[in-house]
């Protein structure tokens, strides 16, 4: 058990650490979490004019397709 003022001073500190350590990581999560909502967001974007430009070449295929 934490008996002596060392002992808890000791105690103390390590929690300090630990808490810390914790607020690191939460924080550094939180940034990660940011930087996965703004990929996704370019991701989405991409794959809206990825299928933009294949209706426009679906388009000209069929199009070159009735000018045979």
């Amino acid at each position: 058990a934490l008996n002596t003022p060392v002992e808890l001073e000791a105690a103390a500190k390590a929690y300090r650490v630990k808490l810390e350590e914790l607020q690191n990581a939460n924080r550094l999560l939180g940034q990660r979490m940011a930087e996965n909502e703004a990929l996704q967001e370019d991701l989405r974007i991409l794959k809206e004019k990825l299928a933009e430009h294949r209706r426009v070449v679906d388009k000209l295929k069929r199009s070159k397709k009735k000018a045979r």
